[in-house]
């Protein structure tokens, strides 16, 4: 079954429950629980000793280019606590720096590697509208779908996983993008969805799908984007709005 998010888009009355899209931890030394100070010290110290040893490790970075994108890559390397014991490999962080609107998309959807960058699916989804627009990301994104269509099973499972997820994440917490102008796209993913299997016989077209509210207009400047609580948050400066331009990434 697909997931909730997704499965509203087949409902026919808008959603009646509540979808937690984000939630933010508290210090419990600013009021955040009971017990101030005392309320998981011992876990706070622990993880200040493992900064201060990331802080202490030698760092060195590079810039690689592959397929359109360019990735700054991080190598920390550890010392053992014991100077006989052999020194074990570095730890290796790779980030999307840059790239064509295809290589994000790409990126968007390849399957969570060792090393990955967590953070760019939500950053990617709270501002591609500052430089392309959702039925263009969309359109990639049902692209690579149809592209791995005839890919061996496994690769279109994994892929569609992938996608799904997405997807979700990204209903959940940008209702907005999703209204009138992305239809076209929504049709061609529940066929694609219902050709492989995934939505057989989960409801009416998306066609039917609930109304949603018209998305926001892009910020003035390139270089903020406002946010639900009305803050300007930086974005990525000077990106081309041509989904074949170049579009600097989260860093």
């Amino acid at each position: 079954m697909l997931p909730r998010p997704l499965r509203l888009l087949w409902d026919t009355s808008p959603p009646g429950g509540v979808v937690l899209s984000s939630f933010r931890s508290r210090d419990p030394e600013e009021g955040g629980g009971p017990g101030g100070q005392g309320v998981g010290g011992g876990q706070e110290e622990e993880e200040e000793e493992e900064e201060e040893e990331e802080d202490e490790a030698p760092v060195s970075a590079w810039n690689e280019e592959e397929d359109g994108a360019t990735f700054t890559v991080t190598s920390r390397q550890y010392q053992p606590l014991d100077p006989l014991a052999p020194r074990p490999p570095p730890r290796l962080s790779r980030r999307l720096r840059a790239g064509t609107l295809e290589a994000l998309v790409r990126h968007l959807l390849d399957a969570g590697t060792s090393g990955a960058d967590v953070t760019f699916t939500a950053a990617f989804l709270a501002t591609h509208r500052a430089f392309t627009s959702t039925p263009a990301v969309l359109g990639l994104v049902v692209d690579r779908l149809e592209a791995v269509e005839s890919r061996p099973p496994d690769e279109l499972e994994r892929t569609k996983g992938v996608a799904i997820s997405v997807l979700s994440t990204w209903l959940a917490s940008h209702p907005e993008d999703f209204g009138s102008e992305v239809k076209g796209q929504l049709d061609r993913l529940e066929s694609f969805l219902l050709r492989t299997g995934y939505a057989a016989g989960e409801g009416p077209s998306l066609a039917a799908q609930p109304s949603y509210p018209s998305p926001l207009p892009l910020p003035t400047s390139p270089s903020c984007v406002t946010t639900r609580r009305g803050s300007c948050s930086p974005l990525w400066s000077q990106v081309p709005r041509s989904p074949r331009g170049l579009a600097p990434a989260v860093g």
